[in-house]
């Protein structure tokens, strides 16, 4: 009875551990409207994926391709060390995440610079169109400044193989919106009266 009971139990960790894919390939690359450039990825292999780039304006994107396989849950880590090259400090930073099916966040982290904190987690609700979308916030302590990095990480764990994009949103330093705003205000005005 006991020998019966120690290998059902067994089958049952085999099970366990077998159901998990295995993951076969993993690319990424920018979308190539200029937002964000990455370099060439060439996949090392294993479950880390990391993602180098420049940030030109937001949103940026990178799409990523992941096949695996089998139909288990594989769990993939992706580092980000992206430079600021807008034209200003970043005082926050959204990551969103648009999937063709669902999955969750996990492991979230910001270690550059290491004044940042993960501020708000949304992991993914129904589908809009067929698409999932989760999204990660981050918060400032000390601005990246232009020509600084941004360096963070988190875990995506979802079923089989999937296809996904990276949105990545820099959030500028409150009075950058004032300067902006009091411009578009100036050349309006100039505007009207030239009317």
């Amino acid at each position: 009875m006991k020998l019966r009971i120690l290998f059902a139990a067994a089958l049952f960790l085999t099970g366990l551990t077998t159901s998990q894919a295995n993951i076969t390939s993993i690319s990424y690359t920018d979308d190539g409207d200029g937002a964000v450039k990455c370099p060439i990825y060439t996949w090392p292999g294993g479950t880390d994926v990391s993602i180098y780039g420049d940030q030109y304006w937001g949103p940026g994107h990178v799409l990523f391709d992941i096949v695996t396989d089998s139909s288990g849950d594989p769990t993939l880590t992706l580092a980000n060390a992206i430079e600021n090259d807008t034209a200003f400090a970043w005082t926050g930073y959204e990551v969103d995440i648009l999937m063709n099916k669902t999955f969750t966040f996990s492991g979230q982290t910001v270690t550059l610079p290491g004044d940042w904190t993960v501020s708000s987690v949304v992991q993914p609700g129904a589908p809009i169109g067929g698409i999932y979308t989760g999204q990660l916030f981050f918060t400032a302590g000390t601005p990246v400044p232009v020509g600084g990095e941004l360096d963070f990480a988190f875990k995506l764990t979802f079923l089989g193989s999937a296809q996904f994009t990276e949105q990545l949103v820099p959030v500028p330093e409150p009075g950058v919106f004032s300067l902006l705003l009091g411009g578009l205000l100036l050349v309006g005005r100039r505007a009207m009266k030239r009317r």
